[in-house]
């Protein structure tokens, strides 16, 4: 369940300002994962499959009232398939730990404003060091693709959305207890090909925290 808080600052003909806001919870995923008997104990395929909800807001206003655009609200009011694919293999002192993942949403359908998000593609590989029982040092690189938005139920290609991103991702993962995890990762922009003019970002700090319920 991500919690998103999108400004964007805009200038009128006139040089004044006003922001754009929304925040909140945005869309949650829901997973099934089936994880593949292999050879090696240190291995790791992993496949997944499931859906991503429309629970996140999708009508917050501006300042004067009116709707802020799609591509600024927190929620894409449409419920669409989410597949991935993860595979690790640790070494044998386990203190080196490899991934790579591929991650995909496809799009199903217009939300009730005829607006059609375009498909996501995200695939990383990782290499993970344990420095101690209790912290992780990470070091990855991303790769994101998105495909163009559509509107007016399809009718209309939307200029400025859509392109590709590929980021260095240091990070740091703390244990705090046994089964309670905190994970920093800070996404560094490489290389961006955006169409058209868009906002980028230079960089964004994420933070997922994981708990296990039960042992194997």
């Amino acid at each position: 369940m991500p919690w998103r808080r999108v400004v964007n600052n805009k200038f009128t003909y006139d040089s004044r300002q006003f922001i754009r806001m929304s925040h909140g919870f945005g869309d949650a995923i829901l997973m099934g994962k089936y994880r593949f008997p292999v050879m090696d104990e240190w291995a790791n395929i992993t496949i997944g499959a499931g859906v991503k909800l429309a629970n996140g807001r999708l009508e917050e206003p501006d300042g004067s009232g009116s709707r802020i655009s799609d591509n600024l609200q927190i929620g894409s009011g449409t419920i669409d398939p989410v597949l991935s694919i993860y595979a690790s293999h640790a070494s044998l002192n386990k203190k080196w730990f490899f991934y790579t993942n591929f991650i995909t949403r496809i799009s199903s359908d217009e939300n009730i404003y005829g607006y059609k998000y375009g498909n996501e593609y995200h695939s990383t590989f990782s290499a993970n060091y344990d420095l101690t029982d209790f912290i992780f040092l990470q070091s990855s690189i991303e790769f994101i693709y998105t495909e163009r938005d559509t509107d007016q139920y399809g009718h209309r290609i939307k200029r400025e959305r859509g392109g590709k991103w590929l980021y260095w991702t240091p990070g740091i993962s703390l244990r705090l207890t046994p089964d309670f995890i905190l994970d920093m990762q800070y996404p560094i922009p490489v290389y961006q090909y955006v169409n058209e003019s868009q906002l980028i970002s230079p960089g964004f700090l994420r933070m997922n925290i994981s708990y296990e319920l039960g042992g194997e």
